[in-house]
């Protein structure tokens, strides 16, 4: 049973980002439908660890797209991929050192934020970016 169901309103026009965005959305709804099925603490590490670089890779190419139009809001952009890149990872630690506990309530989180993050902050460029076409070339 997934968490989040891909809809076309979530795509942005710029087909390699709606790409990362899509397997972002895979890879949560696998984290979710792992954690259901109570497959094992390191199994469920290991997801969490990939989708974890994932989204890092995600932001980084993200910032690179949105800085080549010269999104005038980039800098505020880049300070909420900071953050959200700070706290994933403060609680992949919690978790590596036994202070956290994997539940579902990650799975919804990162669904929170991967809905969020496409709906809010990616909506706001959508119009400066909207030039790009599929090879990423002005």
């Amino acid at each position: 049973m997934s968490i989040i169901d891909w809809q076309e309103d979530y795509s942005l026009g710029v087909p390699a980002m709606d790409c990362l965005h899509k397997q972002l959305t895979t890879m949560v709804n696998h984290l979710y439908e792992t954690m259901q099925q109570s497959e094992g603490e390191e199994v469920i590490k290991r997801i969490l660890s990939s989708l974890i670089q994932s989204i890092k890779y995600h932001l980084s190419a993200e910032e690179k797209v949105i800085q080549e139009p010269r999104f005038h809001r980039f800098a505020v952009h880049f300070a909420i991929h900071k953050e959200l890149t700070r706290q994933v990872l403060r609680v992949m630690n919690e978790i590596k050192n036994g202070k956290a506990v994997l539940t579902v309530k990650i799975a919804l989180y990162l669904k929170d934020w991967l809905i969020n993050h496409i709906e809010g902050q990616n909506k706001q460029y959508k119009q400066h970016i909207a030039h790009i076409d599929q090879s990423g070339q002005n």
